[in-house]
Formats: C-alpha cells, sequence, structure tokens
C-alpha cells in the first residue's frame, strides 16, 4: 500500500504526487473530516497537591550526598579501608 498527495475538486481527482502503479488497479479514496477540533490545555485544573519546587531541590541534595556517602564506602570496603 502506498499513500500519494491528491487535490479533490468539482468531482475529480488530480493527483499533486506521481502514484508508483501505472498498471490498472483499485483504490481507496479518504476525505478528512471537515470538522477539526483544535483543543488546547489550559490551566484550568489546579492541582490539589502543588509543586514545590524548593523541597525537589532539598530532597535531590540529600540524595546526592547520600550517593556521595554511599560510593566513598564501597570503595573503603573494596580497598580494605573501614574508615
Amino acid at each position: 500500500m502506498s499513500i500519494v498527495k491528491a487535490h479533490y475538486h468539482n468531482g475529480k481527482i488530480e493527483f499533486i504526487e506521481k502514484p508508483l502503479y501505472k498498471d490498472n488497479t483499485n483504490v481507496f479514496v479518504i476525505f478528512p473530516d471537515k470538522k477539526k477540533e483544535n483543543c488546547k490545555l489550559r490551566g484550568s485544573v489546579k492541582s490539589s497537591h502543588p509543586i514545590d519546587y524548593k523541597q525537589i531541590a532539598e530532597d535531590l541534595r540529600k540524595l546526592s550526598s547520600q550517593s556521595e556517602a554511599h560510593i566513598a564506602e564501597e570503595l573503603n570496603q573494596e580497598s580494605g579501608n573501614d574508615e
């Protein structure tokens, strides 16, 4: 199956792109719906739990320091130094 662009007017179809087929073949013609709905999401729905960016930054700092301590602990255990 292939898709080619065409223009429909006055009951006739004019191809914008050249079809790959030169022999007779059956085709499907699909017309898009005339009604198009463009919806934009807006901030009309408010979350009951707003995002606390300061808390997120603090949590990331804590996780980072915990990760650094955990990595340092593993390195000390691998090297045989229990400090």
